[in-house]
């Protein structure tokens, strides 16, 4: 996930950007949306869910704000 932000961030993909910040697969309906989940299985998260998870862990921000780089690399919880 570490690798996938960074290319957002440096603004080498725009697709990317778009699909980390996804509302519609950030916010899925578990029966109308299961097409968008891996088999079909609401257990399974989306990659956009695992950006906001991710995001919220070491920036504790909106993942558009770190994809989109308005906000810095956090000093103290550098991901590894």
């Amino acid at each position: 996930m570490k690798v996938l932000i960074d290319i957002a961030r440096e603004g080498k993909d725009a697709r990317l950007r778009d699909i980390l910040t996804n509302y519609r697969l950030l916010h899925i309906h578990p029966f109308n949306d299961r097409h968008l989940l891996h088999r079909r299985n609401p257990e399974y998260y989306t990659i956009t869910q695992y950006a906001f998870r991710y995001c919220y862990k070491y920036w504790k921000a909106h993942p558009k704000l770190v994809v989109y780089n308005r906000i810095d690399h956090p000093i103290d919880r550098v991901p590894r």
